[in-house]
């Protein structure tokens, strides 16, 4: 048995609600009249009564208590001179809402939702909301239960293809709703559901069918159940609920998703004044059976999911479109598309050919850049190696200006040594300690050497977290043992400063600075040097200052960018040696005039993630 909505354009929608208790009748038309007329009364006066219909069917019959109290309050409070109750059906309501015979509207939210799919007609005032839900959005859903002896049933799964016993093919939570969560649950509805039974409006045939065994399982709109268990025609024990969850705490059971109940909706004709005073009569919660209030009207969106998902409603004809109907409604444009469809192909054809000439030309072309890229890269390498026969050239300098330093050490103490011999001055400790000085200087010698050659060859430094405090303390001390007759170092230096150093290149450095300073202030009287290492941003800044002569910051800048000597002596290298050190350590190297003499050479190095404090 199967059921599909028709179309609006018909003029008449045919009801998906069924019934399972008959309610008690209200008129099909009442007028009423109240003696006494309250402030809200007074104000509810309008051009004419209020014309409220009522949807009869089984599905609002579920809600009589709510529906009768709401009645009545509307009644008693909104007292219009004449207010008309009309209790009616679906067909009867649509033909109303044609001829423009009707204000207020209580009905079922699908019936709210089917009716504007097109276009807005109804405009929701409130949305019922019974207490055993937990919004009003989440009222109407559907319960799968079998008998308590059939112990195969593991989950809605197992209903697959079953012997199922059901309300009616019209009702939206008996039947609807079930369709749609196996259908979300990944089965064909027409599949699963391939052996049902519809039993109209009683539901008690149901409960007996599955009962018996003759049904494997049935489905009730939720709250049915718990109906018939306190009405004590059933009993609880004797039947067992399928993937069922409850709302809240004193809710009722679905299995399902839950939607929306009744929606009490105006028609444009309805003003605003009047469409909130009748908001102000629903927020009493003297005017509700117990149970029930009436809430802010709730979403319809899911009730629209459902029709789109069903192919149902407004959504009718998108399941039932044949090729015939599709072509005689939208010949036009098929016959475009086709035309359209021609002219592409024509045109795909048209061109691909202008790009298979193109293509051709592109790997001439390609072909002619790739010679020409080969002559570049044979010239960048010319270029390369011209460039490395100059860093070499340069190597060779830098090896005389770095070796005079152990070199002149070892010269030193060989001499002394010498000259102790010639007098027969001969102590063995101080023999032991001048030949591991001369050892020591020996070995750096070779250091510089290999440094120098790794230069050559474009190796970048090995870069490990070491304590800069160290090198340079120890830079210092190599400085004062080479130079006995060096202005005075004054330093600042804390201990635990942690970067990622090539040692032997940031001692070097800190070398040619001190050098640099030392040559500045030779000849002075009050001469001094002063050394200090400090956090500057994301680097440590080592900060070497002189008192030289004073000179502007323009010399300064242009002796920067130079890297040029002012000594007679000079090579000149010395600082170009640091800025490329400081280069290599991802670094920098400043140079600042200070305001009363000399210069103040910064030479900053990243820090590494260990603070000083964190030690």
């Amino acid at each position: 048995m199967t059921f599909s909505f028709s179309s609006i354009r018909r003029g008449l929608m045919i009801g998906i609600f069924g019934a399972f208790v008959l309610a008690p009748s209200i008129s099909s038309a009442v007028i009423l009249e109240s003696p006494a007329l309250t402030e809200i009364s007074k104000r509810a006066r309008g051009p004419g009564p209020f014309i409220l219909a009522v949807q009869a069917d089984a599905e609002t019959s579920r809600y009589d208590a709510a529906i009768s109290s709401t009645v009545r309050a509307l009644v008693n409070q909104l007292n219009s001179r004449h207010i008309a109750v009309q209790r009616l059906s679906r067909a009867e309501i649509y033909e109303r809402l044609r001829e423009g015979r009707v204000d207020l509207l209580l009905t079922t939210a699908s019936f709210f939702t089917q009716t504007n799919a097109f276009k807005p007609v109804l405009f929701p005032i409130a949305s019922l909301w019974p207490n055993y839900a937990s919004s009003p959005s989440e009222v109407e859903g559907a319960l799968y239960f079998t008998r308590s002896a059939n112990q195969s049933v593991k989950g809605v799964e197992s209903l697959n293809r079953q012997a199922i016993a059901l309300t009616s093919a019209t009702s939206f939570s008996g039947w609807y709703v079930a369709k749609r969560d196996v259908l979300r649950r990944g089965f064909a509805p027409s599949v699963f559901f391939e052996t049902v039974t519809f039993y109209g409006n009683d539901p008690m045939k149901v409960v007996k069918d599955v009962a018996t065994g003759r049904a494997y399982a049935g489905v009730l709109p939720s709250g049915v159940f718990e109906s018939l268990v306190a009405s004590g025609k059933i009993r609880a024990t004797d039947f067992r609920l399928i993937g069922a969850k409850k709302s809240r705490k004193n809710g009722v059971f679905s299995s399902t998703d839950r939607y929306p109940a009744l929606y009490l909706s105006r028609t444009s004709g309805v003003d605003l004044r009047r469409a909130n005073l009748v908001r102000e009569v629903l927020r009493s919660p003297k005017i509700i059976a117990a149970g029930y209030r009436w809430a802010p009207p709730a979403s319809d969106r899911a009730i629209y999911d459902l029709f789109f998902d069903l192919k149902i409603g407004p959504y009718e004809q998108i399941g039932r479109w044949t090729f015939g109907e599709f072509f005689q409604e939208y010949r036009v444009s098929v016959i475009s598309v086709a035309v359209l469809f021609v002219l592409i192909i024509l045109y795909s054809t048209i061109v691909s050919y202008a790009v298979r000439k193109k293509t051709l030309q592109l790997r001439l072309a390609l072909r002619e850049r790739e010679k020409i890229e080969r002559e570049a890269t044979a010239a960048r390498d010319r270029i390369t190696n011209l460039e490395r026969a100059g860093m070499i050239g340069q190597m060779s300098t830098m090896i005389a200006h770095e070796l005079k330093q152990p070199i002149g050490a070892i010269t030193n103490f060989a001499h002394g040594m010498l000259r102790r011999v010639k007098r027969g001055q001969i102590d063995k400790e101080v023999l032991v300690t001048v030949l591991e000085e001369i050892l020591s200087q020996g070995t750096r010698a070779g250091e510089i050497i290999d440094r120098v050659r790794s230069y050559a060859k474009q190796k970048t430094p090995t870069l490990v977290t070491a304590d800069l405090s160290v090198t340079v303390e120890r830079a210092i001390e190599n400085f004062r043992r080479s130079h006995r007759g060096a202005a005075p170092i004054l330093t600042d230096i804390s201990p635990y400063l942690w970067a990622e150093i090539d040692d032997w290149e940031i001692e070097l450095a800190v070398l040619n600075l001190l050098k640099n300073a030392n040559d500045s202030v030779k000849g002075m009287l009050d001469a001094e040097i002063r050394i200090r290492i400090f956090r500057c941003e994301q680097f440590w800044r080592i900060e070497v200052s002189d008192n030289g002569p004073k000179v502007t910051q323009d010399f300064v800048d242009h002796f920067m960018m130079l890297f040029m000597t002012t000594k007679e002596s000079g090579l000149g290298l010395g600082l170009s040696l640091v800025s490329t050190i400081a280069e290599r350590h991802n670094g920098r190297l400043i140079g600042r005039a200070n305001p009363k003499r000399g210069v103040t050479l910064s030479l900053d190095v990243p820090r590494s993630g260990i603070e000083p404090e964190d030690v």
